[in-house]
């Protein structure tokens, strides 16, 4: 893996990434324009984080038996269709816009083809920090496309920013045509109908590894919580800051995306403290950044625009210090028997249940902020991340329920800092999985 190759891959997740998000500055825009709810407005971004859900569950299995190169190209064409139809939905058809909305998930599904790639093509030592320059990529299509969509929905109509990215789908596809390696071919069949019966095991298998896999568990339902409470935050900021108590327009909405630069620079950084200290250590600084920004956000979020600020980068912070340390955890259980080709399937299983947590949160955030205000919404997120803390007290890095006197030690280590430090050479914990255990790593597990 070439640093350019990992960075054109990274703009690919870039462009593909933008799409989940582009709705969240423009929801009281798009209330005015098809005459709805702000519930019902913030049902449109629940149905792209569903939408991405079912591409994760029906197609991405698909990149352990197909090429992945093959999916991507399709993945970005129906991101192309998908976008321009969003563009030319007129006011009276909510309901066909809806539906464009879940395509738009299924499309965007084609990150997670890209993630399992660049993994495949690095060595183990640099996973890290090739896995950190991916997602970092991811979290700067999620600060542009908020930037974008604010600026453009004030100035211009928001068609545009579907339509013109649009276009900007189908210029990725000429990129990838001429950069992505053709070695991406998974030849575990041969005959179509081989084929075919491999993908339908690989669809079932990414529901029953959740729960053979205990750490693959574990990491699934931390990180669905971890997006619930940072997609809660995404779709109510919108409403809070054009509301009267600060009556911005959507383009301010927007640049406060430019806040997550602090996210995409810290990106590399993660992969690298995951790698030097394990990833299930690094863990705990995203719960406790994330309880750290909420209770700032109860204080004060209604009174003071930089909390606000400061607030939403610790909320992204916090999500990313959870997502990129679980991402390695996930990708650690190719090294069991039976799964060095999983990636896709097992990434597929992990991220299901990353964006179902952002469905639900996007809908905890419409429908908090329109029953209770904000702050119902920041008393959702802190006790959202507070079952986090306890989902990494109770159980290990094996996924597995802690003796009483492990919890205790999870927890005078979250007091002291112990948590963070490097595991001893040669200690690493294994993963296990339905067929027993298989070292990670030099590390050995009694």
């Amino acid at each position: 893996m070439t640093l350019t190759l990992n960075l054109i891959l990274a703009l690919a997740g870039c462009v593909a990434v933008e799409n989940n998000y582009f709705l969240q500055p423009i929801l009281p825009t798009l209330r005015d324009y098809f005459s709805i709810t702000e519930y019902s407005a913030g049902t449109l971004q629940a149905l792209v984080q569903g939408g991405f859900s079912i591409g994760m569950l029906l197609y991405i299995p698909a990149g352990d038996v197909w090429p992945k190169s093959t999916l991507i190209f399709f993945q970005f064409g129906v991101l192309a269709l998908a976008a321009l139809a969003q563009g030319l939905t007129p006011s009276n058809l909510f309901p066909l816009f809806q539906f464009f909305c879940l395509l738009v998930g299924f499309g965007t599904a084609v990150t997670d083809l890209v993630k399992p790639l660049a993994m495949s093509l690095s060595t183990k030592e640099k996973s890290g920090q090739v896995l950190g320059i991916i997602l970092g990529g991811f979290y700067l299509g999620m600060m542009i496309s908020r930037v974008l969509s604010g600026v453009i929905g004030q100035y211009w109509a928001w068609q545009g920013l579907f339509l013109i990215h649009a276009g900007v789908q189908v210029a990725t596809i000429v990129l990838l045509w001429f950069i992505l390696p053709r070695r991406t071919q998974v030849a575990n069949t041969s005959t179509t109908g081989q084929k075919f019966r491999a993908y339908v095991k690989n669809v079932a298998m990414v529901v029953t590894q959740f729960f053979t896999l205990p750490s693959l568990r574990h990491a699934c339902l931390m990180s669905f919580c971890s997006f619930a409470q940072l997609n809660s935050y995404l779709v109510a900021i919108s409403f809070l800051l054009t509301s009267p108590t600060y009556g911005y327009k959507t383009s301010i909405v927007g640049y406060l995306a430019f806040a997550s630069i602090v996210t995409i620079i810290q990106a590399p950084n993660t992969g690298r403290m995951a790698d030097r200290f394990g990833p299930y250590n690094v863990v705990p600084l995203g719960f406790v950044t994330s309880l750290i920004a909420w209770t700032l956000l109860i204080a004060a979020g209604q009174r003071h625009v930089m909390v606000i600020v400061v607030g939403g980068v610790l909320v992204d912070l916090g999500n990313q210090l959870n997502h990129i340390p679980q991402n390695l955890r996930v990708f650690r259980h190719t090294h069991l028997p039976g799964l060095q080709s999983a990636g896709s399937r097992l990434n597929a299983t992990y991220m299901i249940f990353v964006f179902a947590g952002g469905s639900i949160g996007s809908v905890l955030g419409s429908t908090t902020w329109s029953r209770g205000g904000w702050n119902l919404v920041c008393y959702t997120g802190f006790a959202i991340s507070s079952v986090m803390a306890l989902l990494w007290v109770v159980f290990g890095d094996d996924g597995k329920v802690r003796s009483a006197e492990g919890v205790r030690e999870a927890v005078v280590g979250l007091v002291t800092g112990r948590s963070f430090r490097a595991p001893p050479k040669g200690v690493v914990v294994a993963v296990e999985g339905a067929g027993g255990v298989k070292e990670d790593g030099e590390s050995r597990v009694e």
